[in-house]
C-alpha cells in the first residue's frame, strides 16, 4: 500500500474531492437553515409580506454583488482563502442575523449573509471545475448532489431538534461551530490552479458563457417556482391539506438528490448532450403531468419526475464552462452564476405576477415553455463546443 506524505495527500485528488463535497454540503445546509430562520425573523420583528420580500431581495442583491468580487479575490489570493473565509462568514452571519436587535442590523446582516452565500457558491463551483480537471472524470453532478443532500439533511436535523425543544438560535450556533471546525479540517485540501489564478484583465462575457448562464437561469427559475409555489398550487387546485402541501417539493427534492448522485456515471455512459436533452424533455412531460392530472398520485409522480429531469442539467452546464479558454475560470464562473442567480430572484415574482394576470395553473403551464427555451439554449451550447 502506497503511503502518502502530508504534502502528497493535500495535493491528492481524493482529498480535494472530499473537501469540495464538504463545502457543498455546508452551503446546502445553510440555505435550508435560512429557509426556516426567515419564519422566526418574520415573527420576531412582525414583518409584513412586503418587508419579507425586501429582506429576501437584500440577501439576493448581496449575493449578486459578491459573485464577481469573489472571482477577483480568487485571482489575487486563491480559492483556498476565499472559499474558507466566505464559508465561515456565511455561518457566522446566519447566526448573527437571528440575534439582530433591530431592523437595521437585520438588513445589514442579511446582506452580509447573501454576500457570503454568493461568494461561497461561486468559488466552490470554481474549485469543482479544478477537481474535475485534476481527476479527469465527471464529478460535478455529485457535488451538486451534496448541496441538495445538505439541504435535506439540514432541514431534517433542524426540524427534529426543534421538535424536541431545542431553541433555533442554539441549533444554528451549533451548526456554525461544526462548520467552522470542518472548514479548518478540509481547508488545506482546497487547491489553486495556475489557470484560475492568472491575473488577466477582465473581459466582456462571451455568447457561449451567456448561453450557459441562460440555461441555468431558466432551470433556477423553474426550481424556484417549485420551491415557492408548489404548496400553494397543491392546496388550491387539488385541495391538499396544509400539512401535506409540501409533499410536492419533498418529492422533487429527494428525486433530484438521488439523481444527482447517479448523474456522473450516467453522463460518462450516455454523454452530456443526451443527458441534457433527455432530462429537459422529461421535465417538460413532468410539468404537463402536474398541470393535467387531477389525482394526487399522478401529480406527486410528476414532481418526482421533474426533479429527475432537472437534476443534472445545471451541473453539466457548469462543467461546460471549463471547455472554453477565452475567459479564465475565475472570471467565467461569476458571469454564469450571476446570470443564473437572477432566475432565483426573478422566478417567484414572475410566477406571482403571471398568476395574478391569468391563474396559477396557467403560470405553471408556462414552465413547459421555459424548459423548451432552456433546451434550445443547451443545444446551442453543445454546437459551440463542437464548432
Amino acid at each position: 500500500m502506497r503511503v502518502l506524505s502530508a504534502k502528497q495527500y493535500l495535493n491528492d485528488g481524493s482529498a480535494m474531492l472530499w473537501a469540495t463535497r464538504a463545502f457543498f454540503l455546508m452551503a446546502g445546509a445553510a440555505a435550508a437553515f435560512w429557509a426556516v430562520a426567515i419564519l422566526s425573523i418574520k415573527s420576531k420583528f412582525a414583518l409584513d409580506e412586503r418587508q419579507v420580500g425586501l429582506l429576501l431581495l437584500t440577501l439576493g442583491v448581496g449575493a449578486m454583488v459578491a459573485m464577481p468580487l469573489s472571482g477577483r479575490l480568487v485571482q489575487n489570493v486563491g480559492c483556498r482563502r476565499v472559499l474558507t473565509t466566505s464559508c465561515i462568514l456565511m455561518v457566522i452571519s446566519l447566526t448573527l442575523t437571528l440575534m439582530s436587535q433591530n431592523q437595521i442590523q437585520l438588513f445589514v446582516l442579511a446582506c452580509l449573509f447573501g454576500m457570503s452565500i454568493g461568494a461561497t457558491d461561486c468559488v466552490m463551483n470554481m474549485h469543482a471545475i479544478i477537481v474535475e480537471r485534476k481527476l479527469g472524470t465527471k464529478v460535478m453532478s455529485g457535488f451538486h448532489g451534496c448541496y441538495s443532500a445538505g439541504g435535506i439533511v439540514g432541514s431534517a436535523c433542524l426540524v427534529s431538534l426543534m421538535f424536541v425543544g431545542f431553541p433555533l438560535i442554539f441549533i444554528v450556533l451549533g451548526f456554525a461551530v461544526i462548520s467552522i471546525f470542518v472548514c479548518y479540517l478540509v481547508s488545506y485540501s482546497i487547491q489553486n490552479e495556475d489557470g484560475v489564478l492568472r491575473k488577466k484583465a477582465w473581459r466582456m462575457p462571451t455568447s457561449y458563457l451567456l448561453l450557459i448562464g441562460s440555461v441555468c437561469f431558466l432551470l433556477f427559475l423553474v426550481e424556484g417556482t417549485v420551491l415557492d409555489w408548489s404548496a400553494i398550487f397543491l392546496q388550491e387546485y387539488l385541495d391538499f391539506p396544509v400539512k401535506l402541501a409540501g409533499i410536492g417539493f419533498a418529492a422533487f427534492s429527494v428525486s433530484m438528490t438521488i439523481m444527482r448522485f447517479s448523474g456522473d456515471r450516467l453522463i460518462e455512459r450516455l454523454g452530456e448532450r443526451a443527458m441534457v436533452v433527455a432530462g429537459t424533455i422529461l421535465a417538460i412531460v413532468s410539468v404537463f403531468m402536474i398541470t393535467a392530472f387531477d389525482k394526487p398520485i399522478g401529480v406527486i409522480a410528476g414532481y418526482a419526475l421533474l426533479g429527475i429531469g432537472c437534476a443534472n442539467i445545471v451541473p453539466i452546464m457548469f462543467s461546460a464552462i471549463a471547455k472554453q479558454r477565452v475567459i479564465e475560470t475565475a472570471q467565467a464562473v461569476p458571469i454564469v452564476s450571476s446570470v443564473a442567480y437572477f432566475g432565483v430572484l426573478a422566478g417567484p415574482a414572475f410566477i406571482g405576477e403571471l398568476s395574478h394576470q391569468t391563474s396559477l395553473l396557467t403560470a405553471f403551464k408556462c414552465l413547459m415553455l421555459l424548459l423548451f427555451m432552456a433546451l434550445l439554449c443547451a443545444v446551442c451550447v453543445f454546437r459551440r463546443q463542437n464548432g
